[in-house]
């Protein structure tokens, strides 16, 4: 074990600043492709469906869609492309070092290319399938990662380990799957290396893990343990850096709540180093164990090295420089749309329940001011929930009441008053000395300012004298290209039953003061926004199976946030967005690890 182990770092650290290079440029197009591609299934299966969300409580029937089928297997199927080329690619770079030849990191990506080109132009393509029954094996990191952070994922997990009465029929299903991908260890390298056609190939990797079926399994499975322990150090020291770097730069108030948002980045982040770590360095023990044992079935390896040079130096090495060019543009499209959905992602992708701050963030500063929303994003909340209405002279403008005196001393209704009068009014010194000067601010202003920090809920406020407001909120979002981070909502249904029709794509939802009769089928209500009090698991999961979230307002203190984690709503308005992310990570990470980071972050 000692001498694989030392032959696995030998031939992984050979060329590792140009592997690693590849590798990160790599699964960073990848991630992209497979982020957007899946991201763009998903909404259109939603519609198809007619879901607006995926849920627990309907995941299976979304998954027997038809529709929702083809499109699984298409990600997955895109997957598996990927990650195969990827494995060519790494094994063509592990023979390279092991001849003592250093390639670049465009390199590693020809040679693949050029590897690739020669097994499907010799017909070959169908021999590479059984070689990738390994990925179970050694994507294990990954798998676990994904499955944890992964809604889609998650649900479907919980879902099939609930639906087995008999607990270990799973585990024996899970146990013969690992031992089928680790018998399948060889298959890869000999079809690349070997050059050997599949049925060859399964036979002799069967061979040699049956001969060496002890070694090859307990290598391999020790060798995993030894990379779980580098991914867990590694995780464990991003998140004391983090610590130190948010004690630093954020205030003691907000500091722990900015640790939390960025935990849960750092959580992505592993999984995606899992798999890059889990999938390079698992081929590269593969690598030197197939070197080690092919002698013992008389099998020969292809020596001939390609050349190289001459391979580099092809017409195929412009197509790479292109490739790779093309690769950065897309790359750096993909990442700007990225940054702008930034605050998104998270919601679109991992398990978690969002925090939404009341009128803004109206405990931190005057509600619906722009002091309010810098507020609600240093505490990192997910959604700042904003209350709109029109001036006479039809302006948007962040308004709860209709009458501007609670909030400005102004004794007159919005609806009455021009925004020239508005614009002069002073929004902030009732709240405080500190906010004195804060003006009303315009929607337009808004999200401005908002886009790429924090979500928007707009609340359209329904008060007789906005006819056209909905067109004028619309119009505002389509002027900003903000659809991707802004939601309506209205106690008003026949407000939102107009801006599905004048822009169908919107998500929107269906505020409730109380929680009675069916009203989660109003198909022009995206979501359901519920008063706690009147959240029930009945409630919430009549929802969910309609494919529909449910938001509950407004919620404050600890017991109710501790029900409405119980209750597994989707997300929770509140004044106390600190308070709210701390309660459900004291659940994910346990009360120990929010107590440490505290101490960090003081």
């Amino acid at each position: 074990m000692l001498f694989l182990i030392k032959n696995t770092w030998k031939i992984l650290k050979g060329n590792v600043t140009e592997l690693v290079v590849f590798l990160l440029c790599y699964h960073a197009a990848s991630i992209l492709i497979i982020y957007n591609f899946y991201s763009s299934s998903i909404d259109f299966a939603l519609k198809k469906v007619g879901y607006s969300y995926i849920t627990v409580e309907n995941v299976i029937q979304f998954i027997n869609n038809p529709i929702s089928v083809m499109l699984i297997i298409a990600n997955f199927l895109i997957m598996l492309l990927l990650i195969g080329f990827e494995i060519i690619c790494l094994l063509e770079n592990y023979r390279a070092v092991n001849h003592n030849v250093k390639l670049k990191a465009y390199d590693i990506l020809l040679i693949g290319i050029f590897k690739t080109g020669k097994i499907i132009k010799e017909g070959n393509l169908v021999n590479l399938i059984p070689g990738l029954l390994i990925l179970p094996f050694i994507c294990i990191h990954f798998i676990i990662q994904e499955i944890a952070n992964i809604k889609i994922l998650n649900y479907l997990a919980q879902y099939v380990y609930d639906s087995f009465r008999y607990k270990e029929i799973l585990y024996l299903i899970i146990a013969a799957i690992v031992i089928v991908s680790l018998l399948s260890a060889f298959i890869m390298p000999f079809v690349v290396l070997g050059e050997k056609n599949a049925k060859d190939a399964i036979i002799i990797s069967f061979q040699v893990t049956r001969k060496k079926a002890k070694k090859s399994f307990r290598y391999l499975i020790q060798w995993n343990i030894l990379l779980s322990a580098v991914i867990l150090m590694i995780y464990g020291i991003a998140i004391v850096v983090a610590a130190f770097f948010v004690s630093l730069v954020y205030k003691e108030d907000v500091a722990l709540a900015n640790l939390l948002i960025l935990c849960d980045w750092l959580k992505l982040i592993a999984g995606i180093l899992s798999n890059i770590i889990g999938i390079a360095g698992n081929i590269a023990f593969i690598y030197s164990t197939y070197h080690l044992y092919r002698f013992h079935v008389a099998v020969e390896e292809i020596d001939e090295l390609y050349d190289y040079t001459a391979i580099t130096n092809h017409s195929l090495k412009k197509v790479t420089i292109m490739i790779g060019l093309f690769m950065v543009c897309v790359e750096g499209f993909y990442s700007y749309q990225m940054l702008e959905k930034s605050t998104t992602i998270a919601k679109e992708v991992l398990v978690t329940t969002q925090i939404t701050a009341h009128r803004g963030g109206a405990s931190y500063a005057p509600e619906n001011t722009m002091a309010a929303l810098k507020a609600a994003i240093e505490v990192k909340s997910d959604y700042a929930e904003i209350d709109v209405q029109e001036t006479k002279d039809n302006v948007v403008v962040l308004l709860h009441d209709s009458n501007l005196k609670r909030t400005t001393g102004y004794n007159k209704f919005i609806w009455d008053v021009n925004y020239e009068e508005v614009e002069k009014l002073d929004a902030g010194i009732r709240f405080g000395r500190k906010f004195e000067g804060e003006k009303v601010p315009t929607l337009d202003e808004v999200i401005k300012y908002c886009k790429g920090k924090i979500n928007l809920n707009i609340e359209i406020k329904s008060n007789g004298h906005n006819k056209n407001i909905v067109e004028n909120v619309l119009k505002v979002i389509e002027e900003n290209n903000a659809k991707d981070f802004c939601v309506i909502t209205s106690m008003d249904y026949s407000l939102l039953s107009e801006v599905k029709e004048q822009e169908p794509s919107i998500i929107t939802g269906y505020i409730l003061k109380m929680a009675f009769g069916n009203f989660e089928n109003k198909i022009n209500a995206d979501f359901l926004s519920i008063k706690h009090t009147y959240a029930s698991k009945k409630v919430i999961t009549a929802a969910h199976n309609s494919g529909k979230e449910v938001h509950v307002w407004t919620v404050n203190s600890r017991s109710d946030i501790e029900r409405m984690k119980l209750l597994e709503v989707d997300n929770i308005i509140t004044d106390r967005p600190v308070t709210v992310r701390e309660v459900y990570a004291s659940e994910k990470n346990g009360a120990g690890f929010i107590e440490l980071l505290k101490i960090i972050t003081r």
